[in-house]
């Protein structure tokens, strides 16, 4: 495992590097004092991505590793909310509802649905972007990908608030 760990540590990518440590620190091969250590250095790396998007996954991988540290969750949720592209953040809201304390994925979900409806990079001419509608097959992905999510709520309120934000969207719709 030393020699799993030395290699893990040696990847020059930030958020491969990440996932790596992530899934030895999962592995539960270590000693607990090896694997406080390697959890620290998982979140470290994982704050140190500059870019939004790569942090949110870094985090988002790690979040695992470190459910004990609620304020680890509120940073991948702000990461997540905070990347440009619609498609992207998207995404990475859908992946965390399942991480997330329900009050927090029901407010993800309303940030998926709303990123779900924007637009993505579609090409440039001449130096500027141009800019295509994700449309309904995006949205309705999205809805499906939050299945598992919908599958494990056990509270009837807020399966109607989830209700409401379909219903939302729905309304707002072009």
């Amino acid at each position: 495992m030393r020699q799993a760990r030395t290699g893990a540590e040696q990847i020059s990518d930030p958020g491969t590097r990440v996932l790596a440590l992530t899934a030895l620190v999962r592995s539960g091969a270590f000693p607990a004092r090896t694997q406080r250590a390697l959890t620290g250095q998982v979140l470290r790396l994982s704050y140190s991505i500059a870019d939004n998007g790569q942090r949110s996954r870094a985090l988002l991988s790690a979040s695992a590793v470190v459910a004990d540290r609620p304020q680890a969750l509120e940073d991948v949720f702000a990461a997540a909310k905070s990347v440009v592209d619609d498609d992207e953040r998207a995404t990475l809201l859908c992946d965390l509802l399942s991480a997330l304390p329900p009050e927090r994925a029901l407010e993800a979900f309303r940030e998926m649905l709303k990123a779900s409806l924007g637009r993505r990079q579609s090409g440039s001419f001449g130096g500027n972007p141009f800019y295509a509608s994700l449309g309904s097959p995006f949205l309705l992905s999205m809805v499906a990908r939050a299945a598992p999510w919908f599958g494990s709520i056990d509270d009837p309120l807020l399966v109607s608030q989830i209700v409401r934000s379909v219903r939302d969207v729905v309304r707002w719709w072009p």
